[in-house]
């Protein structure tokens, strides 16, 4: 899971750290800033997952459109240059060979857990009006192996900086590393004899960036922005393996789920139905085949059983469908990026969206939320009083814009495992409702 990030000139952010755990929630006012802590995972994410490889920044991708680099920059100052990190803890599979008991070899694979950091620099040539990646960095603290490359004037990446290595020469390192889709890589083959010192250090390189190219390819995203709903939806025939950014494909994989058979088969409609069920939205949900290549979505109402098309529902309906789609589909060990899922959902809604989370959580996926909503937040804290949920896999945030140097400023938030923080939130939304609530409670208690 990716552990850390880390923001220089990015957005919202001249600079900013933070911590990331199993699950992580991001509260604060509109315009904050969190946003930008999500949107600098997405940078990155849609450009490993892009299919042009030697594509420096993908500035329009699967998961954001990011705009120009003077949108992108912080300050709007093209003259700066924009720094990301991304440390991550993954499990290394390991291959070797052992001897059997008839004098053969047998492959062995063990597994073992790396924590490893990435860090990559990009910057601006008005005169070319292109966006660059001018330095990508992969490190392993833990054993002091660092690779840096640079690019120099001929577009071409090369070393910068190592350690760990300097019983290689920087002409040989240089054959040997390439960068591919952010991420520097080692290329062994030949290059470099297995019996040489170095070998194992250059392959648990290469092994910690394949494993971290792996996990962001893992990555599933989708924003505040939903499709809204169709009367009819279309089979383009392939098989999407991401919902889109505004969910346009959800219900694409939905029903192309509903063709796989045994263990293939996700069971997403069940999932979503009974989820819906559970959030008193609908009584379920199904596809009807209209043609080849045509379906419509009709949900069963939640008060008169009556059979609706999606359409001619509640638009809360519509807007949630995405959000649980997308997180029951991503795969075990993959990371879920979801802002504002509570959005047009009613209360009791919100809160269940909590049920969705745990049930994400058990299965190991890492959860990256955006979000407003007290009530998904109160029933996180019920799981964890509960033991379902441990208090030391969350991290809760609130982004402050102005904070005590006049500077936008993230704050994390304690939770104990009795479920309530361990200290007071700053200001913000969530005091000013729970004045109101003793306004009103204090009402009440008059008026008795």
């Amino acid at each position: 899971m990716f552990t850390k990030l880390s923001l220089k000139n990015f957005r919202a952010f001249k600079e900013a750290s933070v911590e990331l755990n199993k699950i992580n929630l991001f509260f604060g006012p509109n315009n904050a800033g969190k946003s930008s802590l999500l949107s600098a995972l997405n940078l990155v994410c849609q450009t490993v997952q892009s299919e042009d490889i030697d594509v420096d920044i993908l500035l329009s991708g699967r998961f954001e459109d990011f705009g120009s680099y003077f949108d992108m920059v912080n300050g709007n100052d093209e003259s700066k240059q924009i720094t990301i990190g991304i440390e991550a803890e993954l499990i290394i599979p390991r291959r070797s060979y052992v001897q059997s008991r008839h004098g053969g070899r047998l492959l062995k694979i063990t597994e073992e857990t790396r924590k490893g950091y990435l860090e990559i620099q990009i910057g601006y040539r008005k005169h070319r009006h292109e966006v660059r990646l001018l330095a990508a960095e992969v490190s392993i603290p833990e054993e002091n192996l660092l690779i840096r490359t640079r690019r120099n004037q001929r577009g071409r990446h090369v070393i910068d900086l190592m350690k760990g290595f300097e019983d290689l020469s920087i002409d040989k390192l240089d054959q040997m590393i390439y960068v591919r889709s952010l991420i520097p890589s080692v290329l062994l083959g030949g290059l470099v004899s297995p019996r040489h010192a170095a070998y194992e250090r250059l392959r648990t390189i290469r092994e910690f960036a394949t494993a971290l190219r792996q996990q962001i390819n893992k990555v599933e995203f989708i924003g505040p922005f939903r499709s809204n709903p169709q009367r009819l939806y279309s089979l383009t025939g392939e098989s999407p393996s991401n919902v889109g950014k505004h969910g346009e494909r959800a219900l694409e994989i939905m029903m192309q789920d509903e063709k796989r058979k045994g263990k293939e088969k996700r069971k997403l409609m069940e999932l979503v139905s009974d989820w819906l069920k559970e959030a008193q939205i609908a009584k379920g949900i199904y596809t009807v085949p209209m043609t080849d290549r045509y379906f419509e979505v009709i949900v069963k109402n939640f008060y008169t059983g009556e059979e609706e098309n999606l359409t001619d529902i509640g638009f809360g309906c519509s807007q949630i469908l995405p959000v649980l789609i997308a997180g029951f589909n991503v795969r075990e060990s993959g990371v879920f990026i979801v802002q504002e899922p509570e959005i047009h959902l009613h209360p009791k809604a919100q809160a269940e969206l909590g049920s969705v989370f745990k049930v994400l959580y058990k299965k190991g996926v890492q959860l990256i939320i955006e979000t407003h909503s007290e009530h998904l937040m109160l029933r996180l804290q019920s799981y964890v009083a509960r033991g379902d949920i441990k208090a030391k896999d969350v991290n809760v945030y609130y982004v402050d814009p102005a904070g005590k140097r006049k500077k936008k400023e993230l704050t994390k938030i304690e939770i104990g495992e009795d479920g309530y923080f361990t200290k007071e939130w700053p200001k913000g939304f969530f005091p000013e409702r729970l004045q109101e609530a003793k306004r009103l409670a204090g009402l009440s208690v008059t008026k008795g």
